[in-house]
Formats: C-alpha cells, structure tokens, sequence
C-alpha cells in the first residue's frame, strides 16, 4: 500500500510538473507614448528593460533628433528565455554555436525589435540600441551614408543609467584601442566610397576596421567641439550639398590628411561623454502593465517569424489570431502582408483599405492602395509618360498621406516619382516633392531616376543629364540602374546634340 500510495504521489507530482511546464507563457502587454513591449517575462524585468529604453530614447532625442521631434514609435518584444528567441528568430544556416541576442526587423513602415531577457542582456540592448539609432534616423528624415548612421548608432549603443543621469560615449576603451592600433585603417577617400556591398564592410578584407572607423570619426564630430545635435544636424545638411570628404572638412575645418591625428587626440585626450538628467523614479511609477490580449500576441509572433522568413509557421500564428479576433486592424494588416507575400494583390488591397476605413497610421496600407491605383494605366506592365486618369490624383493623396506618417519613406518617395510620371498634367513645381529623397545609394537613386524622366518630359534635358550621370557616379547603384540611366542619358546627349545642331531662327 505504501509502494502505491508513494507511486501515485510521484506521479503527481510528475504530472504537475508536465503540466506547469507544459502551460502557455502569460503574456503582457506595456505601452507608453512611445513604444510598446509584449513580454513574457516577469513584471520586473519588463518594468527593468523599459526603464532602460525610456532612457535610450530620451537621450537620442536630446542628442540627435531636431528639434521638436521625437523618435518614431517601436514595437518590441521581449522573451523570458533565449530559447524563446531562437524559437521566432531567423534560423541560421551555419550552426555555428552563437546565442541569438537579438532579432532586429522592418514590418511595413514600423521598427519591431525582440530580444531575451536571459543571457547577456547588456550586449543584447547594446546591439538593439544600435539598429534602433540608424532606423529613427532613417524616420526623423535624415539620409544618411552607412559610415555616419552606423558610427552614430555605435556611440548610442554605449548607453550607461546610473544616479538619475544617462550618457553615451563614455565607454570608448575597446574601440579606440581597435581604431588606433589596427595599422588596417582605410584611406579616408576610399573611407567615404564604402557601401554595404564592399568587402571592407563586410570584414572579407579587414573585418571591423571600417566599422571602428566609422564610430571613431563620429565620436569626433558628435562630442569634441560643438554640441552634439548641431553638428549632426550640421553634418547632414552639408552630405546633401558635397561629396563626404568634403562636407567632413567643412565642417570640422580639418583637411583630410589630418583627420586621423585629431580624432586620435580626441580619443587620447579627455573625452567627454554626452550625458543628460534622467528622472528614473517618475518614469518607474508611469509604468503599467496589462494582460496582452491573445489575438496581439499572435499578430507580433506572425510579424517576428514572417520577418525572418519562416512564413509556414508565421501563417499558423496568423490563424490563430484570424480565429479570435479577425476584424481587429493589426489582423487585417497581418494577413495583407500575407497576402503580399503570396501574390495576392487585390486581397491585400481589399484588406489595406479596410484599414485605411478604420484610421490606421501605417503608411504600407496607404502606398499598396496608391500603387493599385498607379497599376490601372500601366500597360504590359509598362507605364507611359503622361498616360494616368483621374484616379491618379487619389494616388498622389495617399502617397503624401503616407509621407506626413513618415517623411523618410523611400517607397513613397519612389511611388510619387512614378505617380508624377504618367501624371497627364505635369509642373515643374510638383518635382520640389522629391528633393528629400535625392540622396546617394540605391534608393535614393532610384528616386533620382524618375527625377530625370520627369525633367524629360518637361524638356528640361541639360538638368535630366545632370540627374543621370549623377547615378552613374555612385558606387551603391546596382548595375542594372546604371545600365538603365546611361541608356537614358546617351538618348538624352543625342536630343541635345541635335538642338545644338538646329539653324538659329
């Protein structure tokens, strides 16, 4: 009886056990004006992290953000356990050992980041801060080259909160050492040229040297002389107007061949950190955490597995919140994009307008309703200048509804270049539109692009000729663009040539 009695108490137990472990995670769900975290942790640690963030975002608004404008709004969600994480995350091919710290992802027009409470947490944040900088940059409306919005996001990653105080750029030991001892340090003009794609980026040819290097140049600029803002905002206004090495010495007042000596002597010296007052204690007490709706919960797990292309299962996550909840707004989003992603065009404009109907702030849902628009006078997948109708107008409305949600959206920017193309009556003046968007890299020179068929179209061949060889210069663009623009640009010298060729009247 006692061997009975003890078995069934072990198995008791060991069904308890099963069955706590075995129990769905409870999830919450915290939102602030700023961002919101989903979370499956405990209250405190997602108390802990918000805290942390709260200061992130304050002082990259203080330190970068022009003024009176904050950083874009942010979804993230944070997981108890790593293997949560490595559960949604992207699945590498390489089973190389590394712990996933941290997943960083673009949905529609919204930051979303995950990241886990255990482990190294602090590098975690670390990494999640820096993706953070460059994607709120992208959003405040700076263009910027890989070299100043990565070296920025470096410095940010520093951040410390300790005695009602933040800062970034304190915690230079590593990197300085890296950047002043490497002996691998690029030559500054060939610094400047270096995209995404080259293999000083990527590390094939020096692994972290031109990383190193963009974070020592932009502690320089940010944190030597005048505040940090203003040199920023400084920085970037002349990259718009000069080539990088130039608007670098304009606005430091060093040459070139000095750069590295003076941001040695910087890093050498007494570098001063970028430090603000933080309010700890009243942030803490405005915190409030509520039970995540299980709909919510799933629509996020679907956006994090879409985004690292596992969309079998994202489609099973999507279900489940279809099931509960189908005519919430973030469902219809959810499955819009699903129906992108499986070629379903009109189901996924059917689904976006639906959410334009219900006030949504998402400018996918407006530019995938203006491109349908734009696709009716397309013609074989063509379109012709000046070949629109009246509904390209209602086009160009949701294409600029989309830029008041974000002014920095690249898509939108090259939907109006296209809108503006088959436009019947076109004016000068409706090109000033695009202007932010003409920037360096692949898609700023696709924008660029239009830019020039549009000066076509108005005869404006001398400034056409201008845009296209100003593609052709750069080293981002793919080699189809240029193939594209300077076919373009020799039909264009051939029409110039021959008005030079006319007998004056």
């Amino acid at each position: 009886m006692k061997n009975n009695l003890r078995r069934v108490g072990l198995l008791l137990a060991i069904s308890i056990v099963t069955s706590v472990a075995d129990a769905a995670p409870v999830w919450q769900r915290l939102e602030t004006d700023d961002f919101t975290i989903y979370s499956d942790a405990s209250a405190n640690d997602i108390k802990e992290f918000a805290v942390l963030y709260t200061a992130f975002r304050q002082i990259m608004g203080e330190l970068l953000m022009p003024a009176g404008r904050k950083p874009a709004r942010s979804t993230l969600i944070l997981f108890k356990r790593g293997s949560s994480l490595k559960k949604y995350g992207p699945i590498s091919k390489d089973d190389d050992g590394l712990r996933l710290l941290t997943y960083t992802a673009q949905v529609d027009d919204s930051a979303l980041l995950a990241l886990a409470v255990s482990g190294d947490r602090t590098r975690a944040c670390n990494v999640a801060f820096e993706f953070e900088t460059i994607f709120a940059l992208q959003r405040a409306g700076y263009f910027l080259p890989i070299w100043m919005s990565q070296g920025t996001g470096m410095i940010m990653a520093s951040l410390e909160l300790k005695k009602g105080k933040c800062r970034v750029g304190a915690d230079i030991d590593v990197l300085s050492a890296f950047f002043l001892n490497s002996g691998e340090q690029l030559p500054w003009d060939k610094f400047f040229l270096t995209g995404k794609g080259s293999d000083d980026y990527t590390g094939k040819k020096h692994a972290g040297v031109f990383q190193a290097q963009a974070w020592a140049l932009m502690h320089w600029v940010l944190l030597s002389k005048q505040p940090p803002r203003e040199a920023f905002a400084a920085l970037a206004a002349r990259i718009r107007e000069k080539s990088f090495l130039e608007a670098v010495q304009d606005m430091t007042g060093v040459k070139a061949k000095e750069f590295t000596n003076s941001i040695a002597g910087h890093l050498n010296g007494r570098t001063k950190a970028y430090e603000c007052a933080f309010d700890e204690q009243k942030v803490r007490a405005g915190l409030r955490l509520n039970p995540a709706s299980d709909a919510d919960v799933h629509v996020q797990l679907a956006n994090l597995l879409a985004a690292a292309e596992r969309f079998d299962e994202a489609d099973v996550e999507l279900k489940q919140a279809q099931a509960l909840t189908p005519e919430a707004t973030c469902v219809k989003e959810a499955v819009a994009r699903q129906a992108l992603r499986n070629q379903q065009k009109d189901e996924a404009v059917k689904l976006y307008r639906a959410a334009i109907a219900a006030g949504t702030k998402n400018p996918m849902a407006y530019l995938v309703s203006a491109g349908a628009r734009l696709d009716e006078y397309a013609s074989s997948r063509t379109d012709y200048a000046g070949g629109g109708g009246p509904s390209t107008e209602i086009a160009i409305g949701e294409i600029e509804k989309a830029l008041e949600l974000n002014r920095s959206n690249m898509d939108a920017y090259r939907l109006l270049g296209r809108a503006f193309y088959i436009l019947p009556q076109l004016t000068e003046e409706r090109l000033a539109e695009l202007t932010p968007a003409l920037v360096t890299g692949a898609e700023g020179c696709n924008v660029r692009l239009y830019r020039a068929l549009l000066y076509e179209r108005l005869e404006k061949l001398k400034l056409c000729a201008s845009d296209l060889q100003l593609i052709l210069d750069d080293p981002d663009v793919s080699q189809r663009t240029k193939y594209s623009a300077r076919d373009r640009l020799a039909t264009i010298e051939r029409k110039m040539k021959a008005i030079e060729r006319r007998p004056s009247e």
